[in-house]
């Protein structure tokens, strides 16, 4: 454990003291402040580029090297389905471009409590059908996310599944809120260890994004989905965090469809932590790992020479 993971534990630790007995409405405006604040750390040497797709508005990340290539990994970030933008994970998608040799279409998907779901599928779905629409090729395309944004990645390829569309040949997932019943065990054993999530803020942010809808639809939890088929499938988490089981159980679920899984868990990290590897190396070398395992399922024979 790094000593900036441990100043950056005692920073949230701090912060989540805001959010004891409060109500949801509250913790929705002190995410999204807190989301803008990172948006305001512009990294240096990032190249981007706006694009409303078929009314969905995105945003293209690349660094120099990855300004022409023919692999695109869509990102989607977290923030509990009601904060975040594509420039508050600019910094990861700056590096997570790097290393995985693609350029990265950040989707700025619609927000709770002002569009509940499917909203948020819609807008992914519409994006990925319009790269199908320009002739990009599924094998050139992966699915990435953090959090809220990882059970995106995983509900949207599960959508994508239904209505008979190629699937993307690859899916990176930080931290994945996969569960929005919350019946992980990790959800009480964590409870004090995780500083990221207040767990009395759980069952209401998801009631934000499901409205009404019943959390157990795989399209809504994809832990409980069945993922025969699915592309493979790169989980990251940490083993601090109350939604552990979440990574933990859906690992399971997936290698025992026949997914090809790989898995990482990593000691007392802070949730989503690749979104900080601005100051945490263990976030950079989380998302080292990812490019690599995005690098492998574009271009095997490409990856290989380049190892040589």
């Amino acid at each position: 454990m790094s000593w900036q993971s441990q100043v950056l534990n005692n920073v949230l630790r701090l912060g989540q003291l805001r959010f004891k007995d409060t109500d949801v409405r509250f913790a929705t405006a002190a995410m999204r402040l807190t989301m803008n604040r990172l948006a305001e750390l512009r990294p240096r040497g990032l190249h981007t580029r706006s694009e409303v797709i078929d009314g969905v508005r995105c945003e293209w990340v690349w660094q120099r090297s990855t300004a022409r290539s023919e692999y695109i990994t869509i990102y989607l970030h977290g923030g509990g389905f009601v904060a975040g933008s594509p420039a508050s994970h600019y910094a990861l998608a700056k590096r997570l471009s790097a290393a995985s040799h693609s350029r990265v279409l950040m989707v700025d998907y619609r927000l709770a409590p002002d569009f509940v779901f499917p909203a948020q599928l819609d807008d992914v779905t519409t994006v990925f059908r319009a790269l199908l629409a320009r002739s990009i090729a599924p094998q050139n395309i992966a699915v990435a996310g953090d959090s809220a944004g990882a059970n995106l990645a995983l509900t949207s390829v599960l959508r994508w599944r239904q209505l008979k569309l190629p699937l993307p040949v690859a899916i990176v997932a930080y931290s994945p809120w996969a569960d929005l019943t919350h019946s992980g065990a990790s959800i009480a054993v964590n409870a004090d260890k995780d500083f990221s999530v207040p767990t009395i803020l759980l069952d209401p942010m998801a009631a934000l994004y499901c409205g009404g809808h019943d959390p157990r639809d795989p399209l809504v939890s994809p832990l409980f989905a069945d993922l025969r088929a699915f592309p493979p499938l790169q989980l990251q988490v940490s083993a601090a965090e109350v939604l552990l089981d979440d990574t933990l159980r859906l690992a399971e679920r997936a290698q025992a469809a026949g997914v090809r899984v790989e898995q990482r868990v990593w000691p007392d990290m802070p949730h989503a932590f690749p979104v900080f590897a601005q100051w945490l190396p263990e976030g950079r070398a989380a998302i080292r790992d990812s490019g690599k395992f995005l690098r492998r399922h574009f271009s095997p024979t490409a990856f290989a020479a380049a190892a040589v």
